[in-house]
């Protein structure tokens, strides 16, 4: 293949989840989940290492010798929400707030088992009531946020993340999730702070803290920097198919192709169904020459992701270049033996 066509091989994007990895792009979707960590407040205590059945057994005695006391209620909520009894745990918060309406805890713990449950609004609602009653509590601020988000109100759940941070400034979670919306509003600047922030303040989360960082300097074009954060990811692990993937794409837009296939070619040991690596390991193989190579990878990506557009465009364009050269081989040899003649 000459390097003029090569040049004009399109480099197809990826359009984001639906179309997972159709180009040499760096996806951002994958990854960058919710950290969802609802948490239950009122601690099982007494001092006691009990076992999760000996908690549930304490606190049923308490509230049935005590079936006043809303604390009772609260804390066998508790007891039943750690053995994942969701319904029970419903029903011991509500008996809680039933006795004293303005039972914070209760309610934030009420709002935790609806949204669990994927009930939204309810959810909403008692986290509402709970910040009511302390409004500038960072947990509650931070769960309302996941509702809020998992309800697609970007803006409100940012607004809640941020109250977070602003009350407690090391809530890596809050500022993880809150680096995520950013991301998907274009606010670059604000997304690196705030994953580089994570990046040092919570060790477990470090590893996707660099993978955000990644992806927001690749999407500003910077691609050195993002190699730098996608192999800080790598090493502080899981070593994971969209990391490889992403690491991938950068390499190739830095025309380090050799690295590139290499990549993609992890990222496939890790993921063997993942239609970008394939694509854009074929792209690679395209513009390495490696026609055959870069063939058999475009028809595995279709075979893998049938409906993807620009794969079929790169392999028609590709198998009419592969015909092309054959055609014009023959006719030279045609053309040579009949002047021999």
């Amino acid at each position: 293949m000459g390097k003029a066509s090569r040049k004009k091989r399109k480099l197809f994007e990826d359009k984001g989840p639906a179309a997972e990895g159709v180009g040499l792009r760096p996806a951002l979707a994958a990854p960058l989940v919710m950290i969802l960590a609802v948490l239950t407040l009122s601690l099982l205590s007494h001092g006691r290492n009990s076992t999760l059945g000996d908690a549930r057994a304490l606190w049923e005695d308490v509230a049935r010798k005590s079936p006043g006391k809303a604390r009772a209620h609260n804390n066998l909520g508790r007891a039943y929400d750690a053995l994942d009894l969701a319904e029970a745990a419903a029903s011991e918060y509500r008996a809680a707030v039933e006795l004293k309406p303005d039972h914070m805890e209760a309610h934030y713990n009420l709002g935790g088992v609806y949204l669990k449950q994927g009930l939204l609004d309810e959810a909403v609602e008692e986290y509402k009531i709970a910040l009511a009653a302390r409004p500038d509590h960072p947990m509650v601020h931070y769960n309302l946020g996941i509702a809020l988000e998992k309800q697609g109100l970007l803006d409100e759940a940012a607004g809640e993340y941020e109250a977070a941070v602003r009350s407690r400034p090391d809530f890596a979670h809050a500022r993880y999730n809150l680096g995520k919306i950013y991301v998907s509003k274009g606010m670059y600047e604000k997304a690196e702070r705030e994953y580089a922030a994570v990046a040092r303040l919570d060790r477990g989360l470090a590893a996707e803290a660099h993978y955000g960082l990644g992806a927001v300097h690749a999407k500003e074009g910077r691609f050195d920097a993002a190699g730098e954060h996608y192999r800080e990811a790598l090493r502080l692990g899981p070593d994971r198919a969209e990391t490889r993937y992403n690491l991938g794409t950068v390499y190739a837009g830095q025309g380090r192709m050799e690295e590139a296939a290499a990549e993609f070619k992890k990222a496939l040991g890790l993921k063997p169904d993942h239609a970008g690596a394939h694509a854009n390991l074929g792209t690679v193989y395209a513009s390495m020459g490696l026609t055959d190579e870069a063939v058999r990878e475009y028809r595995e990506a279709l075979r893998l992701k049938p409906g993807s557009a620009a794969v079929r465009q790169n392999l028609e364009r590709l198998m009419k270049e592969k015909w092309d050269r054959k055609g014009g081989v023959t006719g030279k040899g045609k053309a040579g033996g009949g002047g021999g003649g």
